[in-house]
């Protein structure tokens, strides 16, 4: 008898080790995938120099091809306000948020991308933002 409540306990602990396991490498696949589009979305609007609509067609474009995850009617809130600034994008298709900030050299851009999780119930819970921002563009 002892052996078999020994097994158990092991064959528990395996199944929690296995399951971290998982949860590990799906939380990397979505961070790399986020990071790949905040790095993409960065350089179209340094392309662009500036968020105009070329740029947003292009970005809508990309994601369009890259996987990244399309935004559920009510499941996500609208772009959050970061220092003041209000998002300037007006999409609805996909969920990513850019701003613009003024300085005194030229405006720059922070583009928040949010990592997904596409559990049942946790969804709307695991909305994970990761942001970045462009150079200052000197001549506007």
């Amino acid at each position: 008898m002892k052996e078999s409540i020994s097994n158990s306990y092991i064959f528990s602990i395996v199944i929690i080790f296995v399951g971290i396991i998982i949860v590990l490498l799906i939380g990397s696949l979505s961070y790399s995938k986020a990071f790949k589009v905040k790095t993409k979305v960065i350089s179209i609007i340094e392309k662009h120099r500036e968020f105009n609509n070329a740029a947003k067609t292009e970005i809508e474009s990309f994601l369009k091809t890259s996987g990244y995850t399309v935004t559920r009617s009510n499941n996500y809130g609208s772009c959050p306000n970061v220092n003041g600034a209000e998002a300037i994008n007006t999409t609805k298709n996909y969920d990513y948020c850019v701003y613009r900030f003024d300085t005194v050299k030229g405006p720059y851009y922070r583009v928040t991308v949010f990592i997904s999780f596409d559990f049942p119930v946790l969804s709307s819970y695991l909305r994970i933002p990761m942001s970045g921002e462009t150079r200052v563009i000197y001549d506007v």
